[in-house]
């Protein structure tokens, strides 16, 4: 009878230590994937921008205004918005990798090889947006066409990771 008791505990004990462990994974793989769903992009003041972000802002961009700044919770990117409707994203360290525009990028903010592809490709078409990773570039133009160049600027086509 003794060992029907103890048996009849360890049972018990048992469930109730595995349902305690179901319940700490659970509420783990929750807060994880809350943190990865919510993170969010910090706001930041234009006087915390590396130098490089203003001065490119200021001599290309002259008569707008830094209207927003937020700084990448993941990569600490920086995103601006500027008063005319521009959005631009520089790296941590002041690298251009992002400009979308309503209107056209101004060509002297274009790569060089960008610019030379897009005139003697697509004559009459201005770029409205281009983004650089690592594989080359994700480019649109006005017309809505949307094409990539690798980085020595031709014609591909490519997968983000």
């Amino acid at each position: 009878m003794a060992k029907m008791i103890i048996a009849f505990i360890k049972k018990i004990l048992f469930n109730l230590i595995l349902t305690f462990m179901k319940k700490v994974v659970l509420a783990l793989s929750l807060f994880m994937f809350s943190t990865i769903i919510f993170a969010k992009d910090i706001k930041i003041n234009v006087s915390n921008l590396p130098t490089e972000v203003t001065t490119f802002v200021k001599k290309h961009y002259p008569s707008a205004k830094i209207k927003k700044v937020t700084q990448e919770s993941d990569d600490k990117d920086y995103n601006l918005k500027l008063s005319d409707g521009t959005e631009l994203e520089f790296g941590k360290s002041g690298n251009l990798i992002e400009v979308k525009t309503k209107t056209s990028i101004p060509t002297n903010v274009l790569p060089q090889g960008i610019a030379n592809y897009v005139k003697f490709n697509c004559p009459g078409k201005t770029v409205r947006s281009f983004e650089h990773s690592k594989l080359g570039y994700d480019i649109k133009l006005s017309n809505g066409k949307k094409f990539q160049l690798n980085n020595n600027f031709a014609p591909t086509s490519f997968k983000e990771e």
